[in-house]
């Protein structure tokens, strides 16, 4: 999971995921983040961006990297949209 993370999002360091135990790891994304996750890719996750990552394949973990992308895309955009 956290090479193909990387691979869709070459500037973000997802190391903390070899770090996190068990079978769930946390996204860093707000709650509006996981709404939008889940209403547009139809991952869904606990609270706090839990996803379950125990028996996750290979094309749900591609899935999951291209929507943590385009979520980090949008933030982008809006960042710069309000700094302009």
């Amino acid at each position: 999971l956290r090479k193909t993370i990387e691979a869709a999002n070459p500037d973000f360091d997802a190391s903390f995921l070899e770090s996190q135990n068990g079978m769930f790891s946390c996204l860093p994304i707000s709650d509006e983040e996981q709404l939008l996750m889940e209403r547009e890719f139809h991952i869904y996750m606990l609270p706090n961006a839990r996803v379950n990552v125990a028996a996750m394949n290979d094309a749900q973990s591609k899935t999951l990297a291209d929507a943590f992308a385009y979520i980090r895309a949008q933030r982008l955009a809006e960042t710069q949209q309000a700094s302009a």
